[in-house]
């Protein structure tokens, strides 16, 4: 999550060897793979991405795995 309060809703994501991606995603993609639950775990995030002022921006996500496997939110066992 950006420190800044003028971007509470903005994330970003951690690319090994890269710069953050800034993650801008609808609503129904925020919800849908309910990205709050991921953060600070390792994730595979697959998705749309452009590029605005020399940044990776992540505009829609098309599917999130999580590198331990199994793990869903509000499942035990993950």
């Amino acid at each position: 999550m950006s420190d800044n309060l003028d971007e509470a809703k903005v994330f970003y994501i951690d690319v090994s060897g890269k710069s953050p991606v800034r993650i801008e995603v609808s609503f129904g993609d925020f919800h849908g793979f309910n990205l709050a639950y991921y953060v600070g775990t390792p994730i595979i995030l697959t998705g749309t991405t452009s590029e605005r002022n020399g940044r990776v921006v992540l505009t829609k996500v098309t599917d999130l795995k999580s590198v331990f496997g199994k793990s869903k939110p509000g499942k035990a066992n993950g």
